[in-house]
């Protein structure tokens, strides 16, 4: 830890240099707007483990995160602690991240369609993706080879919807295992 947000942020990235690699840790105790303005230097992180612990903070997290390409980012856990999510509500106010050196991500609660096409590994829990967001997910990691899902669901539209993407098949040829744990999953969800 070489410093805590937001007071020791730029003064710890300013002396990591321009190019060092950065693994951030954050785990909100009080909202962003409590913190001020600030971005993070998405160029060079190359793991990014956050927790988001309120409400009020959800909507500015999917901001920051759809955003930008995330260039160096090889690892990344997300959470969302008892926050309800924006990305059901009205997927279309947040872009997909494209993170093309990601090879693991780890989420509770949180999902986005992310473009990375060196995953390797993905694990959710607690999360509802629509059936046509996992889909793309999955056409956006092609070297997919571990994929586990724990007491999730998918969220399915109309039939039409769901027929349409039944019908696209997705190629994952490096695919090794595949688990997906839906408890309480019914017609309607």
């Amino acid at each position: 830890c070489i410093g805590l947000l937001p007071q020791a942020f730029y003064i710890s990235i300013e002396r990591s240099g321009r190019h060092t690699p950065l693994d951030i840790t954050v785990k909100s105790f009080r909202p962003f707007s409590q913190w001020g303005t600030w971005t993070l230097p998405t160029e060079r992180i190359r793991s990014l483990t956050w927790i988001v612990r309120d409400q009020e903070d959800v909507y500015p997290f999917y901001r920051m995160f759809s955003g930008p390409t995330w260039s160096t980012l090889r690892r990344l856990d997300t959470s969302l602690d008892k926050c309800k999510t924006p990305w059901d509500e009205d997927p279309s106010l947040f872009s997909s991240p494209h993170a093309p050196r990601l090879r693991r991500w780890n989420s509770k609660s949180f999902f986005v369609p992310l473009r990375g096409p060196s995953l390797t590994k993905v694990t959710f829990t607690d999360v509802f993706p629509r059936v046509e967001d996992l889909m793309l997910l999955f056409r956006n990691a092609p070297n997919l080879e571990r994929f586990e899902m724990n007491n999730s669901g998918l969220m399915i539209g109309d039939d039409e919807d769901f027929l349409s993407y039944n019908n696209h098949r997705v190629h994952l040829p490096r695919l090794r295992a595949f688990k997906m744990e839906c408890p309480e999953m019914s017609g309607d969800e």
